[in-house]
């Protein structure tokens, strides 16, 4: 369609080789452009900005590290790929982040002056990687990434200004014929629509609306509209951006296209409906949501159909009796369909509200001696579950704030107030810039720390918080409490440091669930046992109680109660100094780990598999292995940390990345982990 490079020939000129580049117009208009130094070209730059992801995002992709070794190797001839096609190729092995990278990379050069800039970034990351004496870096001076990655510099920095706005210009070409061979095969251009679904989801209509339909636009030229997930896509952005016409119409092409899933497709009219405030219309197609499902057997589809209606039941009327009754029907089930189900992070969301509506209206229905426990904390736990599935870090932590607040609240009105300050420390911790939480836990703080009118505000020590713990504890109402109030009064004997008085609460614990046969908090009571030998540690007497666990996840056929126990006996191979034990039990479990544990067991994870390769690292004597065993313990840091926002947690990380950048010599970086590490101390005392 466009203009066609040929390159015809070649002559030198003094130390330098130009290319002639002749241009065929469609008119039949023959042009002809000198670009200088042919290591400088667009897919050169575009093998930079992949190498640069490779070393930056601290990505140790072997499939990526194999591809860019064989396109940096081959000769300048042999290397005369277009930018669709290297596309491919990232797609064809799964590197769908990385190809994002470079989509963004190169849709950010607008000038000559953004060609610079991206240059100068290269010369900085080839600065900072140069001592020998430092851990070796993927672009090393020594390496093949990083001679190629000096030469294309060095070659840049001969470029006179005409000759880098002729780059840019090359660059632009170079990008404009990106997606258009890629995006003919049906698989490519769903993976990229699902991508752009999870992005724009994930924003929460931060991205604009301009941008968005411009990048339809694009794939509606490629012939994309028979493909149900680009209407979804601009139904996501105009429900963001309060376009009610737009994504009614959007919705109404994508359930035409959907085929079997009609019953999301309501759903997510329903949503629309409820997103607008048309309570009626989005109450009419909840109906029909929940006759569909049934009819199909989609029991998800049925329980978030209901949680929605529960939820409108409460906006029209209240707490209702039928909003309740609906809300106890629904109980939460995962997105079975993986990682792009469709607006997952939204009913997550309204999931993790339902269940705390529900336990609100428990609360403001009940007195403290005829409070419904047996509902509580099932309801809070489900909400916690529910809040891990959503995609904002900022709203997850605000809903993580909300269930403490709420269960410092419970404790409250139990007349437990230590544990209710408790709590609600850990929800300030969680959303310290929501005013409206921060204001109601501190509160809830301050009638723990005065109990009565006319006292003066002062911090009760440890001894008389064990006591007054101990005696509301007995004192509580409801039996079916006993259970998850001791389970927290020994989470809090752990924080303050007395083991034995958490030892005895589990001992209590075990006999209580021993008597009524209740499995699931024999389990738990089992893992706070042996977290609490761990940390007193008294590693040969962890054993059993995680091999009891471990029997009790086998007899339930519960598959996270397994990996917690995994956890715990890859910290006992770590701690009995066997660390390639426990990284491998890490490893070989770390998938359904990520796909089945909470967000902050995770974190965990993570953190074992670090100390693992920090354990190996001080039993090798190779400086090469120390060198690998520590960059890996970094890594493995750096995923922990994305997990968690729990400031005991990050307490942990942080220290340990301040000794593994210590030991790397980068003095810049242990000072700043530091300094993170005394600031959180700060925030978790």
């Amino acid at each position: 369609v466009g203009p066609v490079p040929q390159i015809r020939t070649g002559f030198p000129f003094g130390n330098r080789v130009y290319l002639i580049i002749t241009m065929t117009t469609p008119a039949g208009i023959t042009t002809a452009r000198y670009v200088f130094d042919a290591r400088v070209t667009p897919l050169n730059m575009a093998l930079c900005t992949l190498a640069m992801y490779y070393t930056e995002m601290n990505e140790r992709s072997g499939p990526l590290a194999s591809l860019l070794l064989h396109l940096t190797q081959k000769s300048e001839h042999e290397r005369q790929l277009t930018l669709s096609e290297l596309e491919l190729k990232l797609e064809s092995l799964e590197l769908h982040a990385a190809s994002h990278y470079l989509h963004g990379i190169l849709k950010g050069i607008e000038s000559p002056d953004d060609v610079f800039e991206l240059f100068a970034d290269f010369e900085r990351a080839i600065s900072i990687n140069t001592s020998g004496s430092e851990y070796p870096s993927p672009i090393h001076r020594s390496s093949p990434l990083g001679v190629f990655l000096r030469e294309v510099s060095l070659a840049f920095n001969k470029l006179s200004f005409s000759e880098i706005a002729n780059l840019h210009d090359e660059i632009l070409e170079f990008r404009a014929r990106t997606l258009a061979p890629a995006l003919s095969r049906p698989k490519v251009l769903r993976n990229y629509l699902l991508s752009l679904i999870v992005e724009v989801e994930q924003s929460g209509g931060g991205k604009s609306y301009q941008d968005v339909e411009g990048s339809m636009s694009s794939l509606l030229a490629l012939g994309a509209g028979l493909t149900p997930e680009i209407h979804y896509l601009r139904f996501l952005n105009c429900m963001f951006h309060r376009e009610f016409e737009g994504a009614l119409e959007s919705l109404h092409v994508f359930f035409d296209l959907s085929g079997s899933q009609n019953q999301l497709a309501i759903l997510t009219l329903a949503l629309l409906h409820f997103h607008f405030g048309n309570e009626n219309l989005a109450h009419q197609a909840l109906q029909e949501t929940i006759r569909i499902a049934q009819q199909n057997n989609d029991t998800n589809c049925l329980y978030r159909a209901l949680a929605m209606l529960a939820s409108l039941e409460r906006v029209a009327h209240g707490y209702s009796a039928k909003a309740l009754r609906l809300l106890q029907r629904c109980t939460f089930q995962a997105i079975s369909e993986g990682r792009h189900a469709a607006n997952r992070s939204a009913l997550a969301d309204l999931d993790a509200n339902g269940f705390l509506y529900l336990t609100v209206a428990v609360l403001q229905g009940s007195t403290a001696s005829h409070l419904a426990s047996r509902h509580i904390w099932p309801l809070l736990q489900n909400s916690h579950a529910c809040t891990n599935y959503i995609a904002n870090d900022s709203q997850q932590s605000t809903m993580h704030a909300r269930t403490l607040l709420l269960r410092a609240s419970v404790w409250s009105s139990f007349s437990n107030r230590h544990l209710a300050a408790l709590s609600a420390q850990c929800a300030i911790s969680y959303a310290p810039k929501t005013e409206s939480i921060a204001h109601r836990a501190r509160y809830l703080i301050n009638v723990a720390d005065c109990p009565t009118a006319g006292s003066q505000r002062s911090r009760i020590q440890a001894q008389d918080c064990r006591e007054s713990w101990s005696n509301n504890c007995e004192n509580s109402t409801g039996s079916s409490c006993i259970i998850n109030e001791k389970i927290d009064l020994i989470e809090a004997g752990i924080k303050i440091h007395d083991y034995r008085f958490a030892w005895d609460r589990v001992t209590d614990l075990l006999c209580i669930c021993k008597k009524r046969r209740e499995m699931e908090h024999k389990a738990h009571a089992l893992l706070l046992q042996a977290k609490i030998q761990m940390e007193s540690c008294q590693t040969v007497q962890y054993i059993p109680a995680v091999l009891q666990c471990s029997f009790v996840a086998a007899h339930l056929h519960s598959l996270s109660l397994t990996l917690m126990c995994t956890m715990n006996i890859a910290a006992i191979h770590i701690a009995l100094n066997a660390p390639e034990l426990a990284l491998a039990i890490l490893r070989r479990s770390l998938p359904e780990m990520l796909e089945q544990l909470p967000a902050s067991s995770q974190s965990q994870a993570f953190v074992l598999m670090a100390k693992s390769m920090l354990a190996i690292r001080n039993r090798s004597k190779s400086p090469e292995k120390q060198n690998i065993s520590l960059k890996e313990a970094i890594d493995f840091l750096n995923e922990a940390r994305k997990f968690t926002v729990s400031p005991e947690t990050l307490i942990e990380i942080y220290h340990l990345l301040a000794l593994c950048w210590n030991a790397a010599g980068k003095t810049d970086k242990r000072d700043y982990y530091s300094h993170e590490f005394l600031k959180m101390q700060q925030i978790a005392v």
